[in-house]
């Protein structure tokens, strides 16, 4: 068993692969600070399923738009557009696991 620590405390978005040894997943921790975001994007050929550690985080999802805390599962469903934001006063934090591999991305609008 490998053992990974990646929550952080910074001001800017953290990304944090971990156990890079899986032959189909790819899991991610996703570090937010207090109103930071990642902009609409979509995985054409991934799906990705995300668990909120802490924190309040507002996920737009397709056409649906909702907040998700700590414990909730939220689910990203391959070539459907799709952003998250920390609403919240504090920094938030999600396990992101994506597949099958190799993940893909396409932005489709830029960061400010």
């Amino acid at each position: 068993m490998h053992y990974a620590q990646k929550l952080s405390y910074g001001d800017k978005v953290d990304v944090n692969p971990f156990f890079g040894d899986y032959s189909s997943l790819s899991p991610y921790i996703y570090n937010l600070p207090v109103g930071e975001y990642v902009p609409l994007h979509k995985h054409p050929t991934t799906d990705e399923l995300f668990f909120i550690l802490k924190g309040k985080i507002k996920f737009k999802v397709g056409d649906k738009e909702f907040v998700a805390v700590k414990g909730d599962v939220v689910q990203g469903k391959m070539n459907i557009p799709h952003r998250f934001e920390n609403v919240g006063d504090e920094p938030a934090a999600f396990l992101s696991v994506k597949g099958p591999k190799p993940v893909d991305l396409l932005r489709l609008e830029k960061d400010e």
